[in-house]
């Protein structure tokens, strides 16, 4: 890993720690609702 001065590593682990938590607060959320659908649907049937 080379530092270049002109992109600080800082600045893209803070960018990568914020897609992590977009990805956690939206992919989650998602994959529970699709789990509970799925099981509304086996209580159903």
């Amino acid at each position: 890993m080379q530092a270049t001065p002109k992109k600080p590593c800082n600045a893209t682990k803070i960018n990568e720690e914020f897609f992590l938590f977009y990805l956690l607060f939206i992919v989650v959320p998602m994959a529970l609702k699709s789990y509970f659908f799925i099981h509304v649907i086996m209580l159903i049937d």
